[in-house]
């Protein structure tokens, strides 16, 4: 009987343990974000692009059936980088 009652101490003691130590972790900040669209119906922005990732931005997402408010067909560009 006093086994199991040691075992029992031990279990309850290494729960409460974990218990501090994953209470005890900090947690890390969300990151904050800024966003950027660009349209362009030019098919050759190499350059803008790298300009833009020296910037540190970085393309999220390409929507290539886009026309802008005058119908002009394009593409537009998504792109985010840290605050």
């Amino acid at each position: 009987m006093k086994t199991k009652y040691h075992w029992l101490m031990a279990l309850i003691l290494m729960l409460g343990l974990l218990g501090l130590s994953i209470h005890g972790q900090k947690q890390t900040p969300k990151a904050a974000w800024e966003y950027k669209s660009l349209f362009s119906t030019s098919a050759d922005l190499a350059y803008v692009l790298n300009d833009l990732g020296a910037q540190g931005w970085e393309l999220v997402a390409l929507d290539v059936t886009s026309s802008d408010k005058h119908g002009l067909k394009g593409a537009t560009y998504y792109l985010k980088r840290a605050k």
